[in-house]
């Protein structure tokens, strides 16, 4: 932006369960005459499709950036494979299994965000493609939830504290949960004493947690 003599402004939307904030930012700046662009990432799939067609009627062009969007008037979109992501995380997960029984709890993020459900699929797809005949493998339903550490404590608690759950051996988590579960495995691990965690996504914190062996993986597609 520099380089090109632009200039850009960030809007925190304020969590996924945030869609008045992001509606009356969008309304906003497609009003705004002195803003030439909108970049979005939004933090739904459908609920911003009026707005943003309202912005490009007001001659304002809007990018989708990472989280996909329906929005037929989206002017163009910047996304990663989320479907690819969740297989390459059911992969190693696999191979680091080495062909015994497992168990696993998936914490996978906002339910009506896209990129959640499209990684749990693609992670799913990898999981009974990969996986040996003779191998038995249990996972409850995917947990959804904003991706707020109070949520993700909450979400973490209610699947891992009920004793069908009980010795998971992974738990697969959007980084937010992931960096939540280090803090509830080390107050709950008599209950799941071979559990490890893998994070779906990088963060700074996760970063540190692998770093420190409390995360043994995580995907990074490039």
């Amino acid at each position: 932006a520099e380089k090109l003599g632009m200039r850009i402004t960030l809007h925190n939307a304020g969590g996924y369960i945030k869609f008045g904030n992001q509606r009356a930012q969008l309304d906003a700046f497609s009003k705004n005459k002195e803003i030439d662009g909108i970049i979005l990432a939004s933090v739904d799939y459908s609920k911003m499709d009026m707005f943003v067609e309202k912005a490009v009627k007001n001659g304002t062009p809007v990018i989708a950036l990472i989280n996909d969007i329906f929005a037929p008037k989206i002017q163009a979109k910047c996304l990663l494979s989320f479907n690819e992501i969740g297989y390459k995380v059911g992969e190693f997960i696999i191979q680091d299994s080495r062909e015994k029984d497992i168990k696993i709890c998936f914490f996978a993020g906002p339910g009506g965000a896209g990129w959640s459900s499209e990684m749990y699929e693609g992670f799913k797809k990898a999981i009974f493609k990969l996986k040996k005949k003779t191998q038995k493998i249990i996972f409850p339903k995917p947990s959804y939830g904003d991706t707020r550490p109070e949520v993700q404590r909450l979400r973490l608690k209610f699947l891992l504290d009920n004793p069908e759950n009980y010795h998971m051996n992974y738990l697969v988590c959007n980084a937010v949960a992931a960096t939540e579960a280090i803090k509830f495995l080390r107050k709950h691990r008599i209950n799941h004493p071979k559990a490890k965690i893998v994070s779906t996504y990088i963060t700074i914190d996760t970063y540190k947690a692998m770093k420190q062996g409390d995360i043994i993986a995580a995907p990074n597609l490039e």
